[in-house]
């Protein structure tokens, strides 16, 4: 039986992008973390807390409060999206799919899927 499970998360960050003249904007962006898989003896695909932890390490710690140029080149939701899914699959093998939102009231957003043999 497959199941998956997901985690949301927030990270505050400036970026200016090459399509808007270099005008640096601040965003509170959201992530959600998906996992999938067949639950285990004590009914869980991956605990949260596993997620958590590596997600606030390996993403939360590297961008909030931070201006993503210096991080990812010419920061794109598509660039963004790509750079946290090579961050967290070496760590989590059951990831699956991650959305970053940009700004989710007005419903902008990229998700990022595992196309079962993506090799970076």
């Amino acid at each position: 039986m497959e199941m998956f499970a997901m985690r949301e998360f927030q990270f505050s960050s400036a970026a200016s992008l090459d399509v808007d003249e270099k005008a640096m904007q601040g965003h509170n962006y959201e992530l959600r973390v998906v996992v999938k898989g067949t639950p285990d003896e004590r009914g869980v695909i991956l605990d949260t807390r596993t997620i958590e932890r590596i997600v606030n390490q390996e993403i939360i710690a590297k961008l909030d409060k931070r201006i993503l140029n210096e991080i990812i080149p010419n920061p794109t939701m598509e660039r963004i999206s790509l750079w946290i899914w090579k961050k967290l699959k070496p760590s989590m093998k059951e990831l699956c799919e991650i959305r970053v939102w940009e700004n989710r009231k007005k419903g902008t957003s990229v998700i990022y899927r595992d196309s079962g043999g993506t090799q970076f």
